[in-house]
């Protein structure tokens, strides 16, 4: 169970042309299914329900709270050498820049979890997992910037649905509409 936020079809047609474009088709062993990608605000936990009444918690004080949606600009893929021997190399969709609005959101979850005597989480990155158990490293690759607009999170659970592993959303919260500056600025960069 945890929070996250799912990127629509405007978001996942031109990321799946990238693969296409790279040569990874959706028959790729252990590819995830792009229903499934995703970006966290917190790590995965059990499914309890202490687990699901704190982040309900947490979910409610974010919408609460105001925060605002944001842009993540997706411009690059990368699957590194795991940091521990041993474990799966993942292939990821990055963004080059972390907007102010995504580290907002993962300070106040941190917060929040300090506040709630749960354990505060080392943070998140923008990032989208397309691949959890990469056959090989994949050198970073530079495309053509995609953004996504992030104006809800999402409580979900992650569990085997008709034979596969998806999320089942439980509960949604609105984010605040982006500041028309941040729209601005983001407009202004797609002529630069």
């Amino acid at each position: 169970m945890l929070i996250l936020a799912k990127p629509g079809a405007d978001v996942v047609s031109p990321l799946s042309a990238v693969l296409a474009a790279l040569g990874i088709h959706a028959a790729t062993p252990y590819l995830s299914p792009s229903s499934n990608w995703h970006q966290s605000f917190t790590n995965p936990g059990p499914s309890l329900p202490q687990v699901k009444d704190v982040l309900l918690r947490i979910g409610d004080a974010i919408q609460a709270a105001g925060l605002r949606a944001f842009t993540l600009r997706f411009d690059q893929i990368h699957g590194p050498q795991p940091h521990n021997p041993g474990d799966p190399i993942h292939w990821e969709f990055f963004t080059s820049e972390r907007p102010k609005e995504f580290d907002a959101v993962i300070t106040f979850v941190k917060d929040m979890q300090t506040q709630l005597g749960v354990p505060r989480e080392r943070g998140h990155r923008p990032h989208i997992t397309c691949h959890y158990r990469a056959p090989c490293l994949l050198p970073k690759r530079r495309f053509e910037p995609i953004d996504w607009l992030i104006d809800e999170l999402l409580l979900a659970e992650g569990r085997e649905i008709n034979g596969r592993f998806a999320h089942e959303v439980l509960h949604r919260w609105k984010l605040q509409p982006a500041l028309e500056s941040s729209r601005q600025s983001r407009q202004q960069s797609l002529f630069d």
